[in-house]
């Protein structure tokens, strides 16, 4: 058993991945169906949570920056 989000966070994510090209959203689906089909097969262990902020600084960290070079192009 994972975590879970809720509704509005869930839609947040939506919004924000919708505006993603289509290259970036088939490996988004591709991961996510990846891990349903093993969710059965794989309890939730915690400790796999371990480093998990040190990811999340990662993503943050590439996010502003894709999202940086998106607003020089808009200029």
């Amino acid at each position: 058993m994972g975590y879970s989000f809720s509704s509005e966070a869930i839609d947040n994510y939506f919004i924000f991945l919708s505006k993603s090209d289509a290259g970036n959203k088939k490996k988004f689906i591709m991961k996510l169906t990846e891990s349903i089909e093993s969710e059965n097969t794989n309890a939730f262990n915690p400790r796999s949570l371990i480093g998990a902020w040190e990811n999340l600084e990662i993503l943050m960290t590439s996010l502003k920056k894709s999202m940086s070079q998106e607003l020089i192009h808009l200029k």
